[in-house]
């Protein structure tokens, strides 16, 4: 990540088949944006173990008990300088092999050492009759050093463009849907990015969506090292 300031990954497909019906159960919140932005959250400390000679021996982590977020206003003009309390992702999420293997990636990608934390957002963006801000605070910047996006799934919109930028007041240089089952991490600190709206492709006619009917996008965001 030395060489660049974005890097695509695959990960294994397990990655997507164990977990993405874990997002059926986010909870809706009281925040500004929590009736169409669910989200659970966890913060995890890295447990990398190295033998005396200097080679790896393997990865873990573990939970820290945090449970409240707070961005500065600096970065977050939406929501910044508030404590937003979430509940914390599934054990049986958080403590995959799947899991486990994305954020190991995401470590040595980013340059983690023992004793860093990992932000870790698994978030649900859901729209019905109107379109849904992905990104309400526009055009922006985390406030970390590395910020990772992992596509987990689409269901019935059109929309939920990862936009990245050179600069704030610039068009975007490049504009995706994040794949699923791809890890994208960008250089925070040197980037900007933004999400545009997503919309229902087949809205329904009736007033109440079923949830079959709501158009989603699922993801985890992975953010290191705070600046």
């Amino acid at each position: 990540m030395t060489a660049c300031n974005i890097r695509f990954d695959k990960l294994d497909d397990s990655f997507v088949k164990v977990l993405r019906s874990s997002f059926d159960q986010l909870p809706e919140t009281d925040h500004k944006d929590g009736k169409y932005r669910l989200r659970a959250y966890a913060l995890v400390e890295i447990n990398r173990l190295v033998h005396a000679l200097g080679y790896e021996m393997g990865f873990s982590y573990n939970q820290l008990d945090v449970d409240t977020f707070n961005q500065s206003s600096r970065y977050n003009k939406h929501q910044g300088d508030v404590d937003r309390k979430f509940q914390s992702i599934n054990e049986d999420v958080l403590y995959s092999d799947a899991m486990s293997r994305a954020l190991d990636n995401f470590s040595r990608v980013s340059g983690l050492q023992l004793g860093d934390t990992i932000h870790i957002h698994q978030m649900r963006v859901i729209t019905s009759s109107d379109e849904a801000q992905v990104s309400p605070e526009g055009v922006h910047q985390d406030g970390y050093e590395f910020v990772g996006f992992v596509g987990i799934n689409r269901h019935n919109v059109k929309g939920g463009e990862l936009m990245l930028y050179h600069q704030q007041d610039e068009q975007p240089f490049l504009t995706l849907p994040i794949p699923n089952g791809t890890m994208l991490t960008i250089k925070d600190d040197e980037l900007w990015h933004n999400g545009s709206p997503i919309e229902t492709i087949n809205p329904s006619p009736e007033v109440q969506f079923v949830n079959n009917d709501r158009g989603y996008i699922d993801l985890f965001i992975f953010t290191a090292t705070e600046v």
